[in-house]
């Protein structure tokens, strides 16, 4: 409903990248470190820290510098989509949203951006 708040979105980089991480399993100390080095490069290279180059950062800036950091994976995760496209399945236990800008983003989104990255690479 208008007006309503949902406390699942994500309004900040910061907290879209603790609940991403979260969501997504990502282990922060041990395989997935590099991500986060990387991370704070494409944001910052002057950052100390990721939390740091994450706070001077909008969400569209996180979403953009997330995505080319995980390029290298896009077409694995592409794989699982498609796996779970033909398995039927629309969702999950537990759902991931983001605000950017005045946009939520869902799985759908997900799946255009997808489409469209897939178009752009062939």
């Amino acid at each position: 409903m208008e007006g309503e708040v949902d406390e699942d979105v994500y309004r900040d980089s910061l907290s879209a990248w603790k609940g991403l991480s979260e969501f997504g399993g990502l282990e922060l100390d041990a395989r997935d470190e590099e991500l986060v080095d990387q991370l704070r490069i494409e944001l910052d290279p002057e950052a100390w820290s990721l939390e740091v180059a994450l706070a001077s950062a909008s969400t569209d800036m996180f979403l953009q510098a997330f995505f080319r950091v995980i390029q290298p994976f896009s077409m694995m995760f592409r794989d699982v989509l498609d796996f779970f496209e033909m398995a039927g399945a629309r969702e999950g236990q537990s759902q991931l949203k983001l605000r950017v800008e005045n946009e939520i983003l869902e799985l759908q989104h997900f799946e255009e951006f997808l489409e469209h990255w897939s178009l752009l690479q062939n």
